[in-house]
């Protein structure tokens, strides 16, 4: 399976991989695409544009497979480098700014139906790329904040007089007086008044749907929600022609479309994708990802892909609150997101400033490993390795095993991780589950430390021969000296238990002789022997 949702790409990009997707030979494509339209590399409105015509970047994305056009290409940007002065550098602020200040674009303008007549030539050379390859696609409509996040940019119509610009002005204003005040109903009527002077303004719009949301005017203000997104000019989201586009291009034999605009909007406050599943503008939040995973399942079990239908009704036995509660994430990587959006968020286009966050408070363990993480300084994996270390520590037994499951679920080949985990879930006395987890240690790899997990599951469970083979295996591994004198400690045990007295003194013997620090073994022996 190919997932060609890729970060901060547009169909360009994902048209120029489906050319050559036939010869991979996948099982299915997914593509999630449509809100870098404008903004992403090659797009119309971006900086990074070396163009307006699709034929022209077709022919660059083509060209730049071969070798001596791309040293052409760098020699000639090294040349222009070194020729501009330092006044026309790129200015500073986030990729989002870099890319897309002032390049604002109106609903329905030739910007605005160049770029979306470019996409729905792309869809349309994506699909043909997947019939030919026979290759089954589907293609995820586009999901926003529409509910709870204003319109970034909005302007008067270029052709709107003056006097209607002041008639919207007094009636905008007090329509924000009387919703400050709680008077829903005086404030709708105002900016019904506000909208109707100029159909244009996205942020008129907006506020009206927010009016009827409260007045609960759901449906009403479903719609008004939708216009102010397609009305926004800073198209950092996706429009609803985009989407319209994208459902035109399903056949139901070869190409697919799972609507993620209805999905997540039917899970959310009035059928409308917001703050509870969106983390700002755009990108799903865990619960918001969760469920864009379910609409592909369920589009794959309705249309047979990958298996028969009826196969796939037959091993979906698993609720949705059990899938939840076994996702590979835990509280530290909630407060990575939000750290992370929290920085995103105060800077532009959301504030007009640079990116300015309060500090971390020392006392909060959690956050200050995530700030490693956000600033660049450490890897996910030492993070939680750090949350688990500190959860451990005072003894939160839930969320120690949540750090272990998401580490196991990110290292799933890792023996050392298995038998952790095991380490772990035989202290919780749960050996059922502890005996699996070494085992599938042993699978990827043999291990003292495994063998010596599955030894204390069967010394605990009273299955003394069985630990006595699963210590002596352990004992086989190279490993310090006070490894194998706790190994066999543990092994005495098991001769003891047995009735071998003299095999559990030779035993405690030698692990005093390897490791004279050893109380353990002294104290056993003392009172096994006598001396």
């Amino acid at each position: 399976m190919i997932n060609l949702g890729v970060t901060a790409t547009n169909s360009f990009t994902v048209a120029d991989i489906m050319r050559e997707i036939g010869a991979y030979e996948p099982d299915l494509v997914i593509v999630y695409d449509g809100h870098n339209e404008f903004y992403g590399a090659l797009g119309v409105s971006s900086r990074e544009s070396i163009g307006q015509s699709r034929w022209i970047t077709k022919t660059y994305l083509r060209l730049i497979h071969s070798k001596v056009f791309l040293l052409l290409r760098d020699l000639t940007a090294g040349i222009t480098r070194l020729g501009a002065d330092a006044a026309s550098d790129d200015p500073g602020g986030t990729m989002m700014e870099k890319l897309a200040r002032g390049q604002y674009v109106a609903y329905r303008s030739p910007a605005y139906d160049r770029a979306l007549d470019i996409f729905k030539e792309n869809l349309a050379e994506i699909a043909a790329d997947a019939r030919d390859s026979h290759v089954p696609l589907i293609l995820g409509t586009q999901v926003s904040n529409l509910r709870d996040l204003p319109p970034f940019f909005s302007v008067f119509s270029d052709s709107l007089p003056s006097a209607q610009r002041l008639a919207f002005t007094l009636a905008y204003n007090a329509g924000m007086t009387s919703a400050l005040n709680g008077r829903w109903q005086d404030a709708l009527s105002s900016f019904r008044d506000a909208a109707a002077l100029d159909q244009g303004r996205a942020d008129a719009q907006f506020q009206t749907a927010r009016c009827l949301d409260t007045l609960g005017h759901k449906e009403e203000a479903r719609a008004w929600y939708f216009r102010a997104r397609d009305l926004d000019r800073l198209r950092f989201r996706a429009a609803g022609d985009f989407n319209e586009a994208i459902r035109r291009q399903a056949d139901t034999t070869s190409v697919f479309v799972a609507d993620m605009e209805e999905a997540l909007g039917a899970r959310a406050p009035a059928q409308v994708p917001g703050g509870t599943l969106i983390l700002e503008h755009l990108h799903p939040n865990l619960r918001g990802s969760f469920l864009l995973a379910k609409e592909y399942a369920r589009v794959m079990a309705y249309h047979g892909i990958l298996a028969p239908s009826p196969d796939w009704a037959r091993r979906d036995t698993i609720g949705d609150e059990s899938l939840w509660a076994r996702r590979g994430a835990t509280a530290l990587d909630e407060r990575i997101a939000d750290r992370r959006i929290q920085i995103l968020t105060s800077g532009w286009p959301f504030r007009d400033q640079n990116p300015i966050v309060p500090a971390v408070a020392d006392t909060d363990t959690l956050g200050q490993i995530a700030e490693q993480v956000t600033r660049g300084r450490w890897t996910w994996e030492r993070a939680h390795e750090a949350a688990l270390e500190f959860e451990a520590g005072r003894n939160d037994i839930a969320h120690t095993e949540a750090e272990y499951r998401v580490l196991l679920h990110q290292f799933p080949l890792s023996p050392a991780m298995h038998a952790r985990y095991g380490a772990f879930l035989a202290g919780c006395a749960r050996v059922a589950e502890a005996k699996a987890e070494f085992q599938s240690s042993l699978r990827l790899r043999e291990t003292a430390l495994a063998y010596r997990g599955l030894g204390n599951c069967a010394l605990g469970a009273g299955h003394f021969p069985e630990a006595m083979v699963d210590f002596q295996k352990s004992l086989a591994f190279t490993q310090s000296p006070q490894e194998q004198a706790g190994a066999r400690v543990m092994l005495s045990l098991a001769f003891l238990k047995t009735g071998d007295k003299p095999a559990c003194i030779a035993q405690l013997q030698e692990a005093c002789r390897l490791d004279p620090s050893n109380r353990q073994a002294r104290t056993l022996l003392q009172q096994i022997t006598g001396r």
